[in-house]
């Protein structure tokens, strides 16, 4: 049985190897946001600039104006969180290197 309006394509290898990352990636900065780990706010950062990169280099070839809507808004959420840990990075590389009191 085939359904019309499904397109499905079978990935080659670089992309599903690189979807699977990005997918474990994301698991693994979940649980270290939980954990409340030092470097969640460093793959939570990386995981967001991943993703924005990979949607706006990627060009998606769905036609409907919802769905670009969408893609819009989850991008927008995307950069609003990467710039969000951008904060709590700076501030955890400022308490690993401490600055000596001539340096200031």
């Amino acid at each position: 049985m085939t359904i019309p309006f499904l397109d499905l394509q079978i990935l080659d290898e670089f992309q599903l190897y690189g979807y699977s990352a990005y997918v474990l990636m994301s698991l693994i900065s979940v649980g270290l946001l939980f954990d409340g780990h030092p470097l969640a706010p460093w793959m939570e950062m990386i995981r967001c600039l991943v993703f924005l990169g990979f949607s706006i280099k990627q060009p998606f070839t769905i036609e409907s104006y919802w769905a670009h809507t969408l893609l819009f808004v989850v991008r927008v959420f995307h950069f609003y969180s990467a710039w969000i840990f951008k904060k709590d990075c700076i501030d955890m590389f400022k308490k690993m290197t401490p600055l000596k009191e001539k340096d200031l």
